[in-house]
Formats: structure tokens, sequence, C-alpha cells
């Protein structure tokens, strides 16, 4: 009978109820795309301009009509190199991984300006399938025994509502830290996970094409004292994604941009 009248109790019904939701929820997993979604709407409501440090360099299609390719090279990138360290450039990441050596003559000149820049330079390393937070599929040795490497690991959520990227990843070589983390300066486990915040405008972050940057087309001053991030932007590498909160489809390497530019602001809470 005692039980019979605390049920009755209508804040007891609710309470109850809310706690069985959540319980379900969590354990079938489809609370995470509510999750998402909420976090999107608090993303797309403090939408604002990018403030950082880092210029991203585009291999864009205009990049690959000039060049009459449908790809960069070893030999290119050393040119582009050159230029962003003669113009003053802090650091040079790329998100890519040099998994092949390519023409010898092209890979032996990018290996001499690697040498030339020791600790400025950054090589991507990828995600091996089905080994979970492991970036198996490294730069080859010849090149990253002259530059450093980080992880491009990416775990993304249902739906496109967004992604995660951890703090390091485990490798071949051991622990390497994710790209955005390098970028930022920060440290933590493979374990660690956070959320990059997609409040930043993806369209505000300042960009050159990668064939301007080669030529020596471009204002020194955009560069001098900045990291600088080299993606794949052209529509054959295949590499867009839809951006959380702003309905746009963007390079995937714009969301290291903005992963780095959250840990500089503060520890993610979520």
């Amino acid at each position: 009978a005692r039980l019979r009248r605390f049920w009755k109790r209508p804040r007891v019904r609710i309470v109850f109820w809310a706690a069985l939701t959540g319980l379900l929820l969590g354990i079938s997993g489809l609370g995470a795309p509510i999750e998402d979604g909420l976090r999107n709407i608090r993303w797309y409501v403090r939408m604002h301009p990018y403030h950082g440090n880092t210029i991203v360099v585009a291999q864009d299609d205009r990049t690959m009509s000039e060049l009459g390719a449908s790809d960069v090279n070893r030999g290119t990138d050393a040119e582009t190199l050159e230029q962003l360290f003669k113009a003053g450039a802090k650091r040079v990441l790329f998100d890519r991984s040099f998994t092949k050596r390519g023409n010898p003559d092209e890979a032996a000149r990018f290996i001499e300006t690697l040498k030339a820049h020791p600790g400025k330079v950054v090589l991507g390393a990828l995600l091996t399938p089905n080994k979970g937070n492991y970036a198996g599929r490294l730069p080859i040795k010849e090149f990253r025994e002259h530059a450093q490497v980080a992880s491009l690991v990416a775990l993304h959520r249902p739906f496109n509502l967004g992604i995660r990227y951890p703090y390091s990843s485990n490798s071949p070589i051991g622990r390497i830290p994710s790209m955005s983390a390098l970028m930022a300066g920060v440290d933590g486990r493979p374990d660690e996970l956070y959320f990059p915040d997609f409040s930043t405008s993806l369209n505000s972050i300042p960009t050159l094409s990668y064939i301007d940057v080669m030529r020596g087309r471009f204002d020194p001053a955009q560069v001098r004292g900045k990291d600088v991030l080299i993606i794949p932007a052209a529509v054959t590498m295949n590499d867009f994604h839809t951006v959380p909160s702003q309905g746009i489809t963007s390079p995937g390497g714009y969301f290291l941009v903005v992963g780095a530019e959250t840990l500089k602001r503060a520890t993610p809470k979520d």
C-alpha cells in the first residue's frame, strides 16, 4: 500500500520515466543523434569568424588544372615548402600521409628540403581499418626520419552531425599526437576524445592556393610566423565532408584547424 501511494505521486512517475528513457537511450545509442543535434544548435547560434594563427594552403582544382595532373608530387611539395619557409612560415603540416616514395628524383629533393628544415615539417599518418584508434599507415621511413608524424584519425558521428578527434593515436612507431593536438600544443592519451567546436565558420579560415604558393604568387606576410596546413582540396581527391551546424561541405583539412582552435581556447567539456 505504501509503494502504491508513493507511485501515485506525479513527481515520482516523472522522475522514473525520465530515468528509464535516459537509460534505454544510453544503452541503445539512440540518444547520440539527439545530443549531436543539440550540440549543432549551440554551435549555430554561437557562430563566429576564425581568429587563429594558422593558414591553409589548398591543393585545389585550380592547382590540378595548372599542373595538368590529378595530384601533386614530392617535387612540387618540395618547391612549396621552400617558398613557405623562405617567406618565414613557422611550421608546415600536411593533411596527407606520404606512404609512397614516388619518382626517385622528386623524392630526393623532398628529403633534402625536409633536412634543411628539421622539426618544422609534420606529415600525416592514416587510420588502419578495424583497429580502433590506430594510425598504422605511416609516411615512408626515408621521409619520417626528417619530419614529425601526427595522426589524422577522426571518428565520425551518426548522420554526419559531428566528429571526434583523439588527442593521440597508437601507431607502429609508438604513440603519436593527433594533428590538431600537435597544432594546439596539447597532449593527451589515445582514449581521450574531444568534439571540435564548429561554431567557428570554416569559410572565414584564411586560405591560399597551393599553385600560387608553389610559384611564389603570394604575400609573404600572409604566412610569416604562422603554422601552415597543406590540405587536399580538389574534387578529385574525394575528401569533402558535411560541416556540422554550417550547412556546407568542405575539405576535411579545415576540420583540423577548427579542432586545433578548440583545444587552444580550452579543454573541451563534451
